[in-house]
């Protein structure tokens, strides 16, 4: 046996980990006896004496010490690397539970216990604290020293689990006053129960503004799973903290909440239904009285008109009268928005024509019809579109037969026959649906089958089962059976199967005999792979009788030894999807509570039991394939798996090992599994990577015999193949320092790998050693770890560093640090990433430091900047400022830090101006450094700089704002930070829009450095060859900037420039600034199509006056390219053809003429019907500019 620690834990008494623990508790129990009464006894020795072997005695000494109060035993053993010895040390309360001051108090513990114990355990060792101080009277002091002085050492993240034992004012302060802390959902959960008004209020955090923008963020949507927990004692609050987003944040009630909330709550439901009403079953509004669910369901609409739904908004009204839907939803839409939903062109959308009164529907089809008379052919979604579908069917049906005789595209026919039945559908006409059905049998049965298939395909979609009558279903039968006698059925299989599962459910709702259509469904599966035996689920009777059905039928059609079993059906995988389908339908049936019906028997069907027992017998079959189909059997009926199956070895292989059942049954009946171990080691090995298994690995440990089976035959293997699975297995069930004995052979002895000579398998298991690392309790000495730290294995080891480095005791992980730290680059840096990871925050802040002012290396220095700042965010300090200081102003031409120092947004405000000034004086020092940032990396950074500052502008100072316009906006010695998107974008959103009761101010320096720019540097240079006009370019830009901007202050800074600018300048100059700062100023809100085209004519005069009217195509461009960015919402040209249509009806002629330009910009293909209706008008003009414009362009027009 090669590990003293397995041998040991089978000398200890007992088959299972219970009975060989109570055995080492006994020999504890005796020691503390003995020890009470002869205080000299050695507790170690005494141990020993028991027979309790040399590797358990730490996990022995624990329990000793839990027995004798002793504060030294438990230090050791929390102190220990091993899991087991430092999980039993926690369950001594005592010691934790503050009723042992001198030992448990935060200075005691800083001193003799975290600085040797790991990540890992300190993490662990202050969940437990936080637990033992909350539950144990009153010990909030004792709690929030704790957090102070982890959270001063190692970071506030390290004392978060304490803030569930500190007093309400000490976490109010903490994470409402100051908002330092982010909760996660569980603590959130376990203050709430403590201090409910606190969590309140919390959460009320995140719809508030933060007084300082370093605090963190507060995401509503993250806890949304914890806010029912307040309606049962908080209802109020619960209510408001949801109207503060009017978003429902994905929450479903449950039955009772949501009985509950109607019953406290549905005031709140009716003023906000749009964040409540998700929230629970649409049924409860069958609870509203009639006047609360018309308030209701006015607070439903959205406020803006083009955000209207009809489908959606018309769904709320399912639970009311039929006849009353539609009134309701008309008459609300007029209070709402002021107009008539059946008098807007856009409104009126296929599904408003469904729910219309006949008459009302007929009206609007004829108003469509007017405007529209395209057929909608090509896509089948787009058949609702054709509105001759609402006519009566005595008008709809004779237009679109007459469409189909002048039809000779297969396609189009194919459309226009779905419009027959649709319009059956929308008439709920069932008669005329009988004499479409004759017309197609008649006239269109010798159609493409795929056609006619893709026809009868809507008919389920559009008519419910029992609406139609046995005379519909003797065509569908007759078209179905003539495609079957022609073989065709499979030219579209879905469609098929859609239209005959249909009428397998006419027939039997309607008592027919259903065994042809089941015959002629197996026929259509035969040729499927994977063919649907569970059809018709939405009818659970009629699904277990086509289920009967097709296993009878199968078995009695189709003998072993038919030729059908050598084709697409294969005889496995055939009987696995019939079983699979009865194992369905057993399971929801049983699922359903209130089902009458019983289950499926498999031992109805003998030839199902004979074929099942030859292929789970017979070992010619592939072994997957009879594992799974074993494993569903045994699911189904494990009474007929230990009837028929012989090979009992299949029942290891159908236990999942990736399952939880693997650990029950160890714990359970670990006999099974020793009397088949090799089985269950042959699936270990298969499945070492799962999680699962390893855990099922480390419980196999503690067990009799098993583990000693394992690992002998594991090593075995090991000796011989060398396999990766091999070396898994044995870091889960040996120790670290048995582990470390048995790979030490392997550890490399060269730093290279020779791909020529070097033997794979030693090479590969070199790759997995490191991996295996990762697993081994206790962990392997960090000083073999560092061996493999080589050449070609480096990349191997690295991730080890963080793992292990997670497990073993902290002093000895920076001691490790500290030797990485010594070696090459490679190394080096993974060094400093452990250190700053396990280290005291003194620690940390004295190694960068030190990195900082010694190491040269471009790298290194990368990781140094990056672990400062990161440390500034987390802890800011004054000590930790100087250092980041010191390292932007170190900033070296190759150093590739200062994109990673650009991102500001958690810098706290205090120091904020002065962090940003410093970075952007970095930038043009290294710039202009030789070997430094060249001009595309230099900009790149300042842009990251200003996009990232957009959010935090508001605690700037006014002489920062005032730094960065003067020395890079209005600075045109260098161009390229003046004219970027991310100083046009500061400008506008940082500097203008942000600017609060300052604007005026701000407008005031804006404007006076303008000025000053414009005389300095208009038309400067122009008659320079090869020289552009830079201040002539500027201003240009500048109107670009001003163009998009959609906000209140947009009129007032539009008109502060248009004063700046055309005091120097004429409006001839720079006319598309003059347009567009015009078009601000006028437009400083969203006006409707009609509206903004009497705005524009309004307006027209004078910018004809100001710059001719032979500059109409320049205004046309210029309100074209305004439009599209200021007025469309992302509808884009929907919108310019709106007010292009309105501008035609108002009759001015320069203005038409503007329209007729802008036409050449617009897609007709956005709204096709708007695009032509626009052109017709345009065409029909009396100016001849406007019908040359409009020719011009319709005539480039290339056809569809």
């Amino acid at each position: 046996m090669n590990s003293p620690y397995l041998a040991a834990i089978q000398r200890i008494p007992g088959l299972s980990p219970g009975e060989k623990f109570l055995a080492l508790n006994k020999a504890a129990a005796s020691v503390v006896s003995s020890k009470l009464k002869d205080p000299s006894i050695c507790p170690e020795l005494e141990l020993k004496s028991l027979g309790i072997p040399e590797p358990l005695i730490p996990l022995a000494q624990v329990e000793v010490a839990k027995g004798l109060r002793d504060p030294e035993g438990l230090i050791q053993a929390l102190r220990s690397e091993d899991e087991l010895v430092f999980e039993r040390a926690l369950t001594a309360k005592w010691f934790f539970d503050g009723s042992n001051p001198e030992v448990t108090n935060p200075h005691f513990y800083g001193l003799h216990i975290f600085p040797h114990i790991s990540l890992n355990h300190r993490r662990i060792l202050v969940k437990k604290l936080s637990v033992s101080l909350a539950y144990n009277g009153d010990k909030s002091g004792l709690a929030e020293s704790f957090y102070s002085e982890l959270s001063w050492k190692y970071g506030k993240k390290c004392g978060e689990p304490l803030l569930i034992a500190c007093s309400e004012g000490f976490i109010r302060k903490l994470i409402v006053e100051e908002r330092q802390v982010a909760l996660s959902i569980r603590f959130v959960q376990i203050i709430y129960q403590r201090h409910p008004n606190v969590i309140i209020d919390y959460l009320k955090l995140t719809g508030s503004k933060k007084a300082k923008h370093s605090m963190v963020d507060v995401d509503l949507f993250y806890y949304s799973d914890f806010l029912p927990t307040m309606m049962k004692k908080n209802m109020n609050s619960f209510v408001e903290i949801i109207e503060m987003h009017g978003s429902s944040w994905e929450i479903q009630f449950s039955r009772k909440r949501t009985e509950l909330f109607m019953k406290q709550g549905i005031e709140a439901l009716v003023r906000s239904p749009r964040a409540f009403l998700p929230m629970m079953p649409l049924k409860v509004t069958g609870k509203l009285s009639r006047e609360q669910f018309r308030l209701m369901f006015r607070n439903l609409f959205p406020k803006e008109i083009h955000e209207f739904q009809f489908r959606k908004m018309f769904g709320y009204l399912e639970f009311c009268q039929e006849e009353d839907k539609i009134g309701i939803l008309l008459e609300t839409f007029r209070e709402v928005y002021g107009s008539n939903l059946l008098e807007s062109k856009d409104q009126v959308t296929p599904e408003v024509m469904r729910a219309l009164p006949v008459e009302e529907r007929v009206r609007q089809a004829r108003r469509k019809l007017e405007v529209d008379q395209d057929w909608h052919l090509g896509q089948n979604w787009q058949l609702k579109n054709s509105w001759r579908c609402y006519l009566l069917v005595d008008e709809s049906i004779p237009l679109i037969k007459t469409q189909i005789g002048r039809s000779s595209n297969v396609n189009d026919r194919r459309d226009l026959m779905q419009q027959l039945i649709y319009t059956c559908a929308v008439n709920e006409d069932k008669g005329a649906l009988l004499e479409v059905l004759k017309y197609i049998c008649v006239r269109h049965k010798n159609e493409q089958p795929w056609m006619l298939l893709e026809v009868l395909a809507i008919i389920p979609d559009n008519f419910q089962v029992q609406d139609l009558t046995v005379d519909h279903w003797v065509l569908l039968d007759d078209i179905i059976q003539l495609l079957h006698m022609k073989n065709q059925l499979q030219s579209r299989v879905y469609s098929s199967e859609n239209i005959i599962t249909t009428g397998i459910h006419f027939r039997f709702i309607n008592d027919l005999p259903i065994d042809e259509k089941i015959d002629l469904l197996i026929e259509l599966y035969r040729n499927s792979w994977r063919p649907t035996w569970n059809i018709v689920k939405e009818n659970p009777n009629c699904e277990r009788k086509c289920l009967e059905s097709f296993l009878e039928k199968i078995g009695r059609k189709y003998p072993e030894n038919h030729k059908v079993w050598e084709g697409e059906w294969s005889r496995t995988n055939i009987t696995t999807f019939l079983v699979e389908a009865v194992n369905s339908f057993n399971t929801r049936n049983s699922e359903n509570k209130k089902s009458e019906l019983e289950n499926l028997s498999l031992r109805s069907y003998p030839w199902l039991i004979l074929v099942l027992e030859k292929i789970l017998n017979d070992k010619d079959e592939p072994q997957w394939e009879r594992t799974r189909l074993s494993g569903l059997l045994k699911d189904t009926d494990k009474d007929l798996w230990d009837a028929i199956v012989s090979d009992k070895s299949l029942e290891n292989s159908a236990i999942d090992m990736r399952s939880i059942k693997i650990i029950v049954l160890l714990k359970r009946n670990p006999k099974e599994i020793l009397e088949n171990w090799e089985s269950y080691l042959n699936s270990v090995y298969v499945n070492i990577n799962s999680r699962l298994v390893q855990r099922f690995l480390r419980s196999c440990r503690w067990h009799q015999e098993l583990p000693i089976k394992f690992s002998e035959k594991t090593l075995s293997s090991f000796e011989t193949e060398r396999g990766d699975g091999n070396i898994i297995i044995l870091s889960l069930l040996y120790e670290g320092e048995s582990f470390e004995r048995l790979i030490t052979p392997f550890i490399p002895k060269k730093s290279t790998i020779d791909p020529k000579n070097d033997e794979k398998t030693d090479v590969r298991l070199l790759f997995t050693i490191p991996m295996a690392f990762n697993l081994v309790n206790p962990p392997v000495s960090l000083d073999v770890i560092l061996k493999f730290c080589i050449g070609d294995y480096i990349h191997s080891i690295i991730n080890c560093f963080a793992t292990v480095g997670r497990r073993v005791s902290a002093d000895k992980v920076i001691a490790f640090c500290r030797k990485l730290m010594e070696k090459g680059v490679s190394i080096k840096k993974h060094g400093i990433r452990l250190f700053v990871r396990v280290a005291k925050i003194d620690e940390i802040t004295d190694m960068l430091r030190d990195q900082l002012r010694k190491d040269k290396h471009r790298s290194i220095r990368a990781i140094v900047y990056k672990s400062i700042l990161e440390l500034f965010v987390n802890q800011p300090s004054q000590d930790i400022w100087g250092i980041l200081v010191e390292a932007v102003n170190d900033l070296r031409g190759d150093d590739d830090s200062i994109k990673s120092l650009a991102t500001i947004t958690k810098i706290p405000d205090e120091f904020l101006a002065d962090y940003v000034k410093m970075l952007l004086r970095a930038i043009r020092r290294l710039e202009g450094m030789e070997g430094g940032l060249s001009r595309e990396q230099a900009l790149a950074t300042f842009s990251d700089i200003l996009y990232s500052i957009i959010n935090v502008v508001d605690v700037f100072p006014e002489e920062l704002h005032h730094f960065i316009l003067k020395e890079f906006f209005f600075d045109l010695s260098q161009p390229h930070y003046a004219l970027s998107n991310s100083m046009q974008n500061y400008v506008i959103c940082g500097y203008l829009e942000k600017a609060g009761d300052n604007l005026g101010e701000r407008l005031i320096y804006f404007q006076t450095l303008l000025a000053e720019v414009i005389v300095k540097y208009w038309d400067a240079d122009g008659d320079k060859p090869g020289k552009a006009l830079l201040g002539n370019y500027f201003v240009f830009q500048l109107s670009h900037i001003i163009r998009p901007l959609i906000s209140p202050v947009a009129k007032t800074v539009a008109d502060a420039l248009f004063t700046t600018i055309f005091s120097v300048l004429r409006p001839q100059q720079e006319p598309t600034c003059y347009l567009y700062l015009i078009f601000t100023s006028a437009f400083d809100k969203p006006l409707s199509p009609k509206d903004f085209a009497g705005k524009i004519l309004e307006i027209l005069p004078s910018l004809v006056n100001a710059l001719s009217r032979e500059s109409l195509p320049l205004i046309a461009k210029a309100l074209f390219s305004f439009i599209e960015l200021r007025i469309s919402h992302g509808q884009g040209d929907v919108t310019v053809l709106e007010i292009m249509e309105e501008i035609t009806e108002l009759g001015d002629v320069d203005f038409t003429i503007m329209a007729s330009i802008m036409l050449a910009s617009c897609s007709r293909f956005t709204c096709e019907s708007r695009f032509w209706r626009v052109v017709r008008k345009l065409q029909k003009h009396r100016d001849p500019a406007v019908v040359a414009n409009v020719y011009s362009y319709v005539n480039q027009l290339e056809p569809k």
